[in-house]
């Protein structure tokens, strides 16, 4: 062999080097995480063939020193015992030493060679050993990558979320619902929940975030989320960061993202701004904020191409999708506008929805913001849709749509009502006996109150309603006075008020109205106006109360004095200046052709001079109202006149008319008895109406026969 230059003991520390070199590269390739030693299988080969060559080697040299030692025994041998020693015994002996000497160079080939063979199936053990690790590890690796993959994925979804939740209006954020930890949310959520950043939240669950009360009252809330196969809509109030009370418009709703893990998507409107608009004004106080159920879409559009992301479309279970993809953002959005938007909003909408005009919005002011209605239902809906550049990135547009129609509303309403709250200013100025205004629909009796005063709302009158007349028909059983509720219930219609403001601009009707339980003279006045377009009906109560006491104390004392005017003064009853009133309209009635009766008594007390001369005027005063006792009791239901000294007329109607016949005779009874004892006689005349031209004819016929009766009596 031409390997003398290396000894035995070489080849041994080359087998142990290689050795150690294969276990050290076996616990390179179990720590190998990153496979770095792709080539490996070659590594082993080579160190394979290293050991098998320097065990040949080592066998070889080995069995060549023993050959060599040997044959140096023999030649030694063979000196101490010289071949001329020809003895069977030398001969012998000679023979079995040579055969011990084979056979020791045979055992030393056979224990190399068993241990060079040993040396080379531990190798091939260890090899095969190490590629059947090499398999468990390469399993693992091709675990990890995919892991890894997954987890990069991940990562990278959530980005695109948090990155879609950080451009929202609102608090965002989405959870997983099996483990309720926070997967991503917007720097809003973060700083709500007292964390410098999203990262801080995301991993933790709400009991990790919010005191136990809180999270408690959250995770309530996610449960009916779930229960529900719709967004879950409902209103909080909470307190933000800086320690504000404020009140949150929050939607839940649940979707599984597209590795189909059940998650839980929630975002927070803050509407503190438009509840405070709310109260303060008393018409939004009774405004029912029937709030549409609000949705959200998401769309993240790929500039360059116009491709789109959509989050939060449904399917048909009612679920919702995280991502579904689109070709065209802007020829889609612009086709689902001509059947989705309201018609006098579309053409706005499609020509504001230019890209390029968009990107020059957004450079300039940083947002693009729209907003336009949706037909939900078959109603129109206020939508938001506003749109951003990532910072950074100007080859993505993030597109957020909100429904703001409770929001739009509310804030038109509590504009109408700041206008109508200064209307009723103004008029409260100009008549500050206004007690409250309403503003009535003509065509469906919706109504609102404005500005009552305190005595008024203690009658418990509601402020809105769906039909004014009805509501005004059940509140005057216990409101207005009986005695004016039958001419009230009469008067205040629909169809009446209408009707007189159509003839006359105006409805007005005085009335009393129990205030505190005390009737107060109201005085109702009713107009039509029409604002944007539509009629209106304003109806406004006054508190007329003094003004109409007053003007009654008036007639009151203006009747007194004519009255007084039209009495007599020594027997009460009325005197010739009344008797001509009441000739005067019973002429204006005679000339109008009605069909009146009546009758005319003149009465004419004898002896009234005799009785001044002889015994004084005292007691003819005293004969005088004697006799006007008489005629009155006589003639009871009819108005009797004093025309002179003796004088006396009775107009009769109704059931002294029907009786005069009999009247007269009980005139003539109490003559006989008053002759009977000197007492007072009286004269007595009578006509009746017979389609005289005039009072004064009657008159006339029943004073002659009145004259013909007096004649009868001095008889």
């Amino acid at each position: 062999l031409p390997f003398h230059a290396m000894e035995t003991e070489s080849y041994v520390l080359f087998i142990v080097w290689s050795l150690l070199g294969m276990v050290y590269f076996r616990k390179l390739l179990r720590n190998d995480r990153n496979c770095r030693y792709g080539q490996r299988v070659i590594v082993w080969v080579i160190l394979l063939l290293l050991v098998l060559f320097a065990s040949m080697m080592w066998v070889s040299r080995a069995t060549e020193n023993a050959a060599d030692s040997a044959v140096q025994r023999i030649y030694e041998y063979h000196q101490n015992h010289p071949d001329h020693d020809t003895s069977d015994g030398s001969k012998a002996e000679r023979e079995a030493y040579l055969q011990e000497q084979a056979r020791q160079i045979g055992k030393t080939n056979t224990l190399y060679s068993v241990v060079s063979l040993g040396l080379f199936l531990l190798f091939i053990g260890i090899m095969l050993n190490n590629y059947k690790d090499n398999q468990i590890l390469g399993r693992r690796l091709n675990a990890a990558e995919q892991e890894v993959e997954t987890a990069r994925k991940i990562a990278a979804l959530k980005e695109s979320i948090g990155v879609l939740l950080d451009n929202m209006p609102a608090l965002s954020y989405y959870k997983d619902v099996e483990t309720g930890k926070y997967l991503a949310c917007n720097q809003s959520f973060a700083e709500y929940a007292h964390k410098a950043a999203p990262e801080d939240v995301v991993g933790l669950t709400d009991h990790e975030i919010f005191p136990s009360a809180v999270a408690e009252h959250f995770v309530a809330d996610d449960r009916k989320a779930l229960e529900m196969d719709k967004p879950y809509v409902f209103f909080e109030k909470v307190t933000d960061a800086a320690g504000n009370a404020r009140k949150l418009q929050t939607t839940k709703l649940k979707f599984y993202d597209t590795n189909g893990k059940l998650c839980l998507l929630g975002m927070s409107m803050d509407v503190t701004e438009a509840e405070h608009a709310k109260a303060a004004s008393e018409r939004l106080q009774n405004i029912v904020g029937a709030l549409s159920e609000d949705y959200y879409d998401l769309y993240y559009v790929d500039l360059d191409t116009d491709e789109y992301l959509e989050y939060g479309a449904s399917t048909g279970t009612g679920l919702r999708v995280l991502e579904s993809r689109g070709a065209d953002f802007f020829a889609s959005a612009r086709e689902r506008a001509n059947t989705l938007l309201y018609e006098k909003d579309r053409e706005r909408f499609i020509e504001a929805l230019d890209k390029e005009m968009m990107l020059e919005s957004i450079r300039n002011h940083g947002t693009f913001i729209i907003q336009y209605r949706l037909l939900i239902d078959g109603q129109p809906t206020y939508i938001n849709m506003k749109a951003t550049c990532i910072s950074g990135d100007d080859r993505h547009m993030i597109i957020g749509v909100s429904n703001v129609d409770a929001q739009i509303r509310d804030r038109m309403a509590a504009q109408l009502a700041s206008e109508e709250s200064k209307s009723y200013l103004r008029l409260r100025a100009l008549n500050s006996n206004l007690i409250v205004l309403y503003y009535i629909d003509p065509q469906t009796g919706e109504y609102t109150e404005f500005g009552a005063t305190r005595e008024y709302e203690e009658l418990g009158i509601a402020k809105q309603g769906g039909d004014f007349f009805q509501m005004t028909y059940k509140n005057s059983l216990h409101t207005v006075h009986p005695k004016d509720h039958e001419m009230f219930l009469s008067l205040v219609t629909k169809e009446n008020i209408l009707h007189a403001i159509e003839q006359d601009g105006v409805f007005l009707l005085d009335y009393r109205l129990l205030i505190g339980d005390l009737p107060t003279y109201i005085r109702m006045k009713a107009a039509m106006i029409e604002e944007n377009g539509k009629q209106t009906l304003i109806l406004g109560l006054l508190n007329e109360d003094a003004q109409i006491r007053r003007e009654q104390e008036y007639e009151r004392k203006l009747s007194a004095a004519r009255n007084m005017a039209n009495r007599d003064a020594l027997t009460g009853v009325k005197n010739k200046h009344a008797y001509v009133d009441e000739e005067r309209r019973i002429n204006e009635q005679i000339e109008a052709g009605e069909d009146i009766e009546f009758a005319i008594v003149i009465c004419d007390i004898n002896n009234l001079k005799i009785v001044n001369d002889t015994k004084g005027h005292n007691e003819g005063d005293r004969y005088i109202r004697e006799a006007c006792s008489i005629i009155c009791s006589i003639f009871k239901h009819s108005p009797i006149y004093r025309f002179g000294g003796d004088e006396f007329t009775a107009i009769c109607r109704g059931y002294d008319y029907e009786c005069l016949d009999e009247l007269l005779e009980r005139m003539n009874a109490a003559n006989e008895k008053n002759r009977e004892k000197d007492g007072v006689q009286i004269a007595c005349g009578c006509a009746r109406f017979k389609s005289d031209r005039s009072v004064e004819a009657v008159f006339e016929r029943a004073d002659r026969r009145m004259y013909e009766h007096k004649a009868e009596l001095k008889a």
